[in-house]
């Protein structure tokens, strides 16, 4: 046997133990990636926000449909309204007329919870331009329009 195919075996020796130990290591990691994850997308957060809003405004309706209006894959809205239903904030009822489909329904005591926050952002927003002089006012509202005609565009 040549030196160098003596060479290869032995690096071929080394080579699988490593390689194992390579894996682990990046199994270990995508595990704990994958905890950080689960973690992040367990918290409520501006997406959860928008669920609530929309059904406080519009009432019932189908989770596809709500998907569609806050803009969420099925997988990414199946994943918050068991987070919100979880919370105790709504319902889902699957249809009468075909199981397939279910109907979100926000509960009493989220609405309520909706409603609070919407007034204390309304009395914070009303000291907030009491404090704008008339220049400030105009400047902003001309602010507002432009950026409201930007986006109809």
């Amino acid at each position: 046997m040549s030196l160098i195919h003596l060479e290869i075996k032995v690096n071929a020796l080394y080579a699988i133990p490593m390689a194992k130990k390579l894996k682990r290591n990046a199994e270990q990691k995508l595990r704990c990636r994958l905890r950080e994850l689960d973690h992040l997308m367990s918290q409520p957060g501006e997406t959860d926000f928008l669920i609530l809003q929309e059904l406080a405004m519009k009432g019932p309706m189908p989770a596809t449909q709500l998907a569609d209006r806050v803009g969420l894959t099925s997988g990414s809205m199946t994943a918050a309204l068991n987070r919100l239903e979880k919370a105790g904030s709504l319902t889902r009822k699957k249809t009468d007329l075909d199981r397939r489909r279910v109907m979100v329904t926000l509960n009493k005591d989220a609405y309520e919870s909706l409603l609070e926050e919407n007034r204390s952002q309304q009395k914070r927003l009303k000291k907030l331009f009491s404090s704008f002089s008339d220049r400030e006012m105009a400047l902003f509202s001309s602010l507002v329009k432009r950026a409201s005609i930007a986006l109809r565009k």
